[in-house]
């Protein structure tokens, strides 16, 4: 900041500003006295806007930073601000990945799978520089495995195999172990899901939500609905139209457990949702909430948050900010941390 008012016209020094403003305008409230006792101060808008400055200036300039800020900003505006689709053109619009730069494939992979363009982030996967130049990074077979097993695609568990004989560290370890399971779950094969979902039991670390939520199913030992395992997949993937034929096979009335009630309601949100239907997905939302809210899990916190999106679209705030707060109101599910962020 001393830097920033000595030398206002010192561009690179955004890059930094930027990236801390934002990160420490999303700190938790509960923290908030944490970051004050430090003299800092946070602003996610602000971190944000100074990187959209940056990456317009360095399309004009010479600028030797352009492609580290352009991976900060759009990674912020993924996970901070929930603009996947803004993160994804951006990385588009400024010629990423290219071919020589692992770093780059990795954002594209990353936002490209979780932001619902599986297709073009397999693509992308595929085509990565592979030659003894550049180190091994097994996160890659995690991200081709993912975005494989949300195409149905039935050599994923490959994938995640190879992750687990290549990786050296503890976190997607058991939500390796889980997706493993899933690919013989769906090839009906029960005794291979409950050899692999228990090993999500004892190997690596559940500091990650997606670890917490493989960790979740492998104690809870209730075997997921395939027809729901598969338009979650399929919905993950950005595959809308294929995963409503799965839901289509399916009613309420198919399931016994409420937690599977819960999950039916809260995928078909989340369908129309994508399907601009606001209203009708406001209505299984809705639902979902009433459904799962003494359940320990996501469905009825993230249909909450959902629910918060849609009004604040609408401009009505005031509807916004009650599903906000009772999204964090719910306690114990295993996307806790995630959701509360957003």
């Amino acid at each position: 900041v001393e830097n920033q008012k000595r030398l206002p016209d010192f561009k690179a020094n955004k890059k930094s500003l930027g990236v801390l403003y934002a990160l420490l305008g999303s700190v938790p409230d509960k923290y908030k006295w944490g970051v004050t006792l430090l003299g800092m101060e946070g602003n996610v808008e602000k971190g944000i806007c100074y990187l959209k400055d940056l990456v317009e200036f360095g399309k004009k300039n010479d600028f030797i930073y352009q492609d580290e800020t352009i991976i900060y900003y759009t990674f912020l505006l993924y996970h901070l601000q929930n603009q996947g689709e803004l993160a994804w053109q951006t990385l588009m619009n400024n010629n990423f990945p290219g071919s020589d730069n692992l770093m780059k494939v990795y954002v594209c992979a990353h936002i490209g799978i979780y932001g619902k363009h599986t297709t073009d982030a397999l693509e992308i996967l595929n085509k990565k520089p592979t030659d003894s130049s550049f180190i091994k990074f097994p996160l890659f077979d995690y991200l081709t495995g993912l975005a494989k097993l949300n195409s149905l695609d039935s050599d994923a568990a490959s994938y995640f195999k190879m992750f687990l004989a290549e990786n050296k560290g503890e976190n997607h370890i058991k939500s390796s172990y889980q997706k493993i399971a899933w690919c013989y779950l769906l090839k009906n094969d029960t005794l291979n899901y409950f050899h692999f979902i228990e090993k999500a039991l004892k190997k690596g670390d559940n500091l990650l939500d997606i670890d917490k939520q493989a960790l979740f199913e492998a104690q809870s030992h209730q075997v997921p609905n395939i027809n729901l395992l598969r338009a979650r997949l399929l919905f993950d993937g950005g595959y809308f139209q294929k995963a409503s034929d799965e839901m289509n096979l399916i009613s309420l009335n198919s399931f016994i457990k409420i937690e599977d009630q819960t999950e039916f309601l809260y995928r078909s949100g989340r369908i129309y949702d994508e399907w601009n239907k606001p209203d009708t997905a406001l209505v299984f939302y809705s639902k979902a909430i009433e459904k799962g809210k003494d359940l320990p899990r996501f469905f009825a916190a993230n249909a909450a948050f959902e629910s918060g999106k849609i009004y604040e679209a609408k401009g009505d705030k005031e509807k916004a900010k009650y599903y906000y707060t009772l999204c964090m109101s719910f306690e114990n599910h295993e996307y806790k941390n995630g959701i509360d962020q957003k």
